[in-house]
């Protein structure tokens, strides 16, 4: 199994990290009883040069999914109107992220810059749904734009299943598909909406998974 050693800032340690490039290390893990995957947004070759801009969109408490879905719809608007296109999936718990693919020329602080630029786009689009608020109690009721998933984060993969009841799975949605107002609550629901929602295609999310670590 192909392995990569980084430095990890939070246990101030070296980690020794498998990446999970096929099949059989993907039925490994598995067998190790792991149930969640969140792969890092840099590459082995790259890790000082993030692949995508994430914006992860999270309502407030309750059934908020919907207001998640209209505020996924003010992001996109906020990217036409700077030429770029985003790929959106949900993120298996109550939310959903918006990835948008970038190359390896900016660095990490300008990669920052510009996601927390689109996240207040978006915000201002429609204040009365949206809010680039940190801090939980200040968000009075809105979907936070989330800005901040960069650098060493993790993002749910596509198809992972969560460590919620009802075994919930993250999956990639079509614009128009993305229009429904239900979450998804089951594996065979993900399954169903796989069928007909899926983004496909480089131009909205090119595929580069091969040497990011899990």
């Amino acid at each position: 199994m192909e392995t990569v050693t980084w430095w990890a800032e939070s246990s101030k340690r070296d980690v020794r990290y498998a990446l999970c490039n096929d099949a059989r290390t993907l039925l490994w893990f598995a067998n190790q009883r792991a149930i969640e995957y969140h792969p890092a947004l840099v590459t082995v070759e790259r890790p000082d040069r993030i692949t995508h801009l994430v914006l992860d969109l999270d309502p407030p408490e309750g059934d908020g999914f919907s207001h998640a879905v209209a505020v996924a719809h003010l992001v996109r608007a906020a990217l036409d109107e700077l030429g770029l296109v985003g790929a959106v999936k949900t993120s298996g718990a109550k939310g959903i992220h918006i990835f948008v693919p970038v190359d390896d020329a900016a660095p990490p602080e300008d990669s920052a810059a510009a996601v927390r630029a689109i996240a207040a786009r978006a915000a201002a689009l429609d204040p009365s749904i949206a809010t680039t608020a940190f801090v939980k109690d200040e968000r009075e009721g809105k979907v936070f734009v989330d800005p901040t998933r960069v650098g060493g984060a993790t993002v749910v993969a596509a198809y992972s299943p969560r460590v919620r009841p009802g075994a919930p799975v993250s999956f990639p949605l079509s614009w128009t598909s993305s229009t429904t107002s239900r979450r998804p609550t089951s594996p065979c629901t993900a399954r169903r909406k796989r069928s007909t929602g899926a983004i496909r295609g480089p131009s909205t999310c090119p595929d580069r998974r091969a040497s990011r670590p899990i």
